[in-house]
């Protein structure tokens, strides 16, 4: 646990990770997933993980929804993911720091 920061996914798409001093995981199947997921839970305070693991978890992610910790954000895995997963991860960003990762219609700098 070397900053409080845990990645899950394939190592393909998060193994980069490792080099910012993040601790990967790459479960083997659904129930791996499950019990990698669980563990992490108590160990990290923001734990990332790939929409396609994530998928597995989605009734333990939705049980720590209204928790500040850990902060569980979900990342896409294709394009096509990508805006559902947007707004998941501003609307957990903002419940955990305070703050909007996008810049809200009607709002000019």
């Amino acid at each position: 646990m070397k900053n409080n920061i845990a990645f899950i996914g394939s190592l393909d798409q998060i193994a980069i990770f490792k080099v910012a001093c993040c601790d990967v995981y790459e479960p083997q199947g659904q129930e791996d997933t499950r019990v990698v997921f669980s563990k992490l839970l108590s160990l990290y305070k923001i734990i990332f993980i790939t929409n396609n693991y994530a998928q597995f978890v989605f009734d333990i992610i939705k049980d720590y929804s209204d928790k500040v910790y850990p902060l569980i954000l979900v990342l896409p895995t294709s394009k096509n993911d990508s805006e559902g997963l947007l707004k998941q991860l501003d609307e957990n960003v903002k419940k955990s720091l305070g703050i909007s990762l996008t810049l809200q219609e009607g709002k000019n700098d």
